[in-house]
């Protein structure tokens, strides 16, 4: 009888303690899920943060991407004016000649300054291959006045020259030249981008782009994010490919923008 009366008295001690027991329990679980889900809010906060900062990088290079294009659209407009109004001179002063019957007396005055104005142009254009396209010009002028080629055959000649110019504006791809690089002449290959941008790449692997300062051109060598971005575009135009989406510096003369 007597384990009876313990089992009797253990029973409703269990009993009184399981409430207490439960509590605890669940006092436990409960600090555990209040820690926990502090912890989650600090990261979903660091993770919000951290989202802001990517929208506000994203806007910023959004902007700064529209500006670029802005300002290239701009040069591209210049360009394609500069063109269309050199094309439009000399057609004007050919149809001129054709129509009035000039001899060449007449017409070498008429041709003489639209080469000069076709000179004029060239030097404040993109200094690819500046001295080899402005040497053919002079090259005809010489031609023309000391009477080695007729005035029709000079403008035919000009009419192509012009044609090269407007073709030169049209196209993407790698060509080789000399630059002053580091004060250095160098025989370089550059990635010209129509009229409008220019980078180059020496043979011991230096990179950079063409840049224009106080009226002036120049040579900018880069050791930054850059010069991936300039590596990847040689080798796409490597590997043929001229159309699609690159990332560049903003190799645009900012100079020429503001003018």
């Amino acid at each position: 009888m007597v384990p009876f009366r313990a089992n009797r008295l253990v029973l409703p001690l269990l009993l009184a303690l399981i409430p207490g027991l439960l509590f605890a329990a669940n006092d436990a679980s409960l600090t555990a899920m209040a820690t926990r889900l502090i912890a989650l809010r600090g990261e979903v906060e660091e993770l919000n943060n951290q989202l802001e900062s990517k929208k506000s990088q994203h806007r910023n290079r959004m902007e700064n991407l529209a500006r670029q294009q802005g300002e290239l659209e701009v040069l591209i407009h210049r360009e394609n004016l500069r063109v269309k109004k050199l094309k439009k001179s000399l057609q004007k002063n050919k149809q001129l000649a054709i129509q009035s019957g000039a001899g060449d007396d007449q017409l070498q005055p008429v041709i003489l300054k639209a080469i000069d104005e076709l000179d004029r142009s060239l030097r404040g254009s993109l200094p690819f291959k500046i001295r080899e396209r402005r040497s053919e010009l002079a090259a005809l002028r010489k031609q023309l006045v000391d009477g080695v080629l007729s005035a029709p055959k000079t403008v035919n000649r000009l009419w192509g020259f012009y044609e090269d110019e407007i073709r030169l504006t049209h196209e993407n791809g790698l060509f080789k030249q000399i630059l002053s690089v580091d004060g250095e002449p160098r025989l370089v290959q550059v990635a010209r981008l129509g009229m409008v941008m220019m980078f180059f790449r020496t043979e011991d692997g230096r990179y950079g782009f063409i840049d224009r300062h106080d009226d002036n051109w120049r040579t900018v060598t880069v050791n930054d994010s850059r010069r991936q971005q300039i590596e990847s575009l040689f080798d796409s135009l490597n590997r043929q490919i001229r159309r699609g989406y690159f990332e560049i510096p903003n190799a645009l003369p900012n100079r020429l923008v503001s003018k």
